[in-house]
């Protein structure tokens, strides 16, 4: 039996894609799908060595700009012996918690890039 939710797509599975589906899942009425270009989820602050579809990595001695408690998802405080300015991997391990608690990752496809977007009658 076809589902009667409504299907839609997150495009990209970073800080704001992951935060995004959280929120369509306790909605409860969606079909969600992610398409997620590269091998990874958490977006730019997974760190690699290689340069990927002609995009470098995020720096390892990067941090964020703003404060943990500006920064953090709502219900979701980071973990409290993170730097109050969390540093790259914080960032990336705070998101991996989130997306598990929140059983998303189901929901991604990994080296699914996406080139056209077109509005269905759904």
């Amino acid at each position: 039996m076809a589902s009667l939710n409504k299907r839609i797509a997150v495009i990209g599975g970073g800080y704001s894609g992951i935060a995004s589906m959280v929120a369509l899942k306790e909605e409860g009425c969606f079909d969600i799908v992610c398409f997620e270009k590269t091998g990874n989820y958490a977006g730019t602050w997974c760190y690699k060595e290689e340069t990927e579809f002609g995009v470098a990595s995020i720096m390892p001695t990067t941090h964020m700009v703003s404060s943990k408690e500006i920064s953090a998802i709502s219900n979701f405080p980071p973990r409290k012996e993170y730097s109050n300015f969390m540093k790259h991997a914080q960032v990336y391990e705070y998101i991996q918690e989130y997306a598990k608690l929140h059983d998303v990752l189901k929901y991604i496809q990994f080296n699914s890039e996406v080139t056209e977007v077109k509005r269905c009658d759904d």
